[in-house]
């Protein structure tokens, strides 16, 4: 009976890393996207002027359900 390898195995590349925590420029950037949504700016917009990209700007909107959040972290960066 012959033993199988995994094809990740057999792989000659090495394993991917975790990028880890998110930088705190993400958080002044989340800060600045939230401002702008109160401003009336559509999800994507406010993303791209904070220095995100679009997807990220409806992903945080939509983690957010569509509202600002109200926890510590963002009340002290405001």
């Amino acid at each position: 009976m012959t033993k199988h390898q995994r094809a990740s195995d057999r792989s000659t590349r090495d394993k991917m890393r975790s990028p880890g925590r998110p930088k705190v420029a993400h958080r002044a950037q989340q800060v600045l996207f939230w401002r702008l949504i109160e401003q009336g700016i559509s999800s994507e917009e406010a993303a791209v002027q904070a220095g995100a990209s679009a997807p990220v700007g409806s992903r945080w909107f939509r983690e957010a359900g569509g509202m600002t959040p109200t926890d510590g972290a963002m009340v002290r960066a405001a």
